[in-house]
Formats: C-alpha cells, structure tokens, sequence
C-alpha cells in the first residue's frame, strides 16, 4: 500500500513540473513586441566662446641648412618678444612645428634619371600662443607680423569649460522628445505609459571659424587685425522610448 501510494506522490510531483515548465518565462522579444512610442529630439545651444589659440610662425631660405634655421630663429627670437610684450605669459606660447627641408631645383629636359639638385634649404617655425583675453588676439597677431612673423595659420576658439552647455542642449532634447511624445499620443489616442528607455545620441561641439583678410597685414603694416570670434554651437540629441496603455 504504502509503495503505491509513493508511486503515486512521484507521478504526481512530475505531472505538476511538466505542467509549470511550459509556461514560459517574460523575455526580450516579448517585451519588444508591447505596444510603445519611439521619438528623437535635438537640442541646440550656442555660447560665446572664452578661449582662443593662434597659431603663427615664420619661415626663411638660405643656401644651407644652418643658415635658413639661424635667420628663423631670429624672426621668432623678435616676434616672441613681441609677443610678450603685449601681456602674453610665458606659459601661453608652445612650439608646435619645427622644420627644415631641401628645396630642389628644377628638374632639365632631356636628363631622365638624374638626380634633384638641391639648390638651398627652407626652415620654418610655428608656435601656439593661447589667450584667455580674446581681447588682445589682434594686438598678438600684429605684433608678431610686425617683428617679422611671415604665416599665419588660423585662430580657433573654444569653452573652457562647456559641461552647462553640454547639458542645457540635453535638457532641450530631451524635452523636444517628450513633446513628441505627447502630440503623437494625443494625435492617435494612444495614452502614454512610462519611459521605458532613453538612449543619448551624443553630444557634438563645433567651433565657430572665423575668417579675416591676412593679405591686409601685408599690404598695409599699420592696419589693425580684427578677428570675430562668433559663437560655439552645441547640439545634443535623445531618443526615448514610452510603453503605451491600454485604451479606456
């Protein structure tokens, strides 16, 4: 009797395991498959920037080598003192190219083979002066051309700090989303649920560029530069995603 009555206890315990392991368990595509609202937003900001890099040099051929790099080297001597003079530290100003490579001449017709024919030698130097008063970016520029600085490769300006425009731009994207969220649900009848997800799209810092006649600077020592520095531009963009609720 009493083994029947396990037999039966056994078959029991497994009918009821069989019966509970066929319900299966909530996963990923199921949840995917519930009704829900996926809407993009864009943030914009824009600030005025506090920070600007000038990158000027100078450069000098000679017959050798040693002569191009000395008459460089006394080009940058003049145009560095000058640009301390004007308030720049010490600590604002970096070397960022330094160079000095054959010039070639003219390849002869008719002597296929031949080696180029270096005919002197070209040396340049650059360096990066950074200013936190946009206010003297001119008076750098004219400083050094003046005292015989012969490039100019570009002024760039930046945020020193643009982690509140970073988030400010979110802010706007984030709200440009949910206002989608609830035209499109008010437009289709379809009542919102919770945000079930929120992805960021990331967040870009694009820099104004300015641009100024340099050709001035060149005709005319005694004109002043003028550089406008405009606005650096910040866009952020969001993705949510809202489940839906049933119609009442």
């Amino acid at each position: 009797m009493m083994r029947n009555v396990w037999i039966l206890g056994a078959a029991l315990l497994l009918a009821l395991s069989t019966t509970y392991g066929q319900i299966p368990a909530p996963n990923a595509v199921e949840l995917a498959q519930k009704p829900s609202l996926t809407v993009s937003g864009r943030g914009e900001v824009y600030a005025a920037p506090d920070r600007a890099t000038v990158r000027l040099g100078a450069h000098a051929n000679a017959p050798d080598a040693a002569a191009a790099q000395a008459s460089v080297n006394a080009i940058m001597d003049k145009a560095l003192a000058a640009i301390k003079a004007v308030g720049v530290a010490e600590k604002a100003l970096r070397t960022v190219g330094l160079n000095v490579h054959p010039i070639y001449g003219n390849h002869q017709p008719g002597r296929e083979g031949e080696e180029p024919k270096i005919v002197g030698y070209r040396a340049s130097n650059t360096v990066q002066v950074t200013l936190d008063e946009l206010t003297k970016i001119g008076k750098v520029i004219d400083a050094a051309m003046n005292a015989g600085a012969n490039q100019l490769e570009g002024v760039s300006f930046e945020l020193r700090n643009d982690t509140e425009a970073r988030a400010q731009a979110l802010r706007l994207a984030a709200a440009e989303a949910s206002a989608k969220a609830r035209t499109l649900s008010e437009a289709l009848g379809a009542p919102l649920g919770n945000i079930a997800e929120i992805t960021e799209g990331g967040v870009t810092v694009e820099p104004p560029r300015p641009m100024f006649d340099m050709a001035v600077r060149f005709r005319e020592a005694s004109a002043s530069t003028q550089v406008q520095a405009g606005e650096v531009r910040v866009e952020a963009s969001v993705t949510l995603r809202y489940s839906l609720r049933p119609r009442q």
